[in-house]
């Protein structure tokens, strides 16, 4: 019932990068080398009514070597809370992975 996507960025600097979605309760965040960040707080009720179909999140990782990230959400027209939904994940404004789920 969780959204993950892993992966492994940078050349001098290594960052870990997992980013998590619970479905069921909305929580949506990322661990940057073990360190939770919150995304959307399943505790915000704007994490269970949206109306809008593509939501946009951006954050930056690393320390020394920057990494721009962009997660792209995207729902479904109908039902969108119980249907599959896309996530597009960019670095540096290049698309990286893709997903389709929950």
């Amino acid at each position: 019932y969780i959204m993950e996507i892993k992966l492994c960025l940078g050349e001098n600097e290594k960052t870990d990068l997992v980013i998590k979605r619970n479905w069921i309760t909305g929580g949506f965040y990322y661990l940057e080398n073990g360190k939770k960040n919150v995304i959307k707080s399943s505790l915000n009720p704007s994490t269970h009514f949206n109306f809008q179909r593509k939501k946009t999140y951006e954050f930056v990782v690393g320390d020394r070597e920057k990494k721009e990230i962009k997660i792209e959400h995207i729902r479904p027209l109908i039902l969108a809370g119980f249907r599959s939904q896309s996530f597009i994940v960019y670095v540096n404004g290049e698309q990286h992975e893709q997903f389709k789920g929950y």
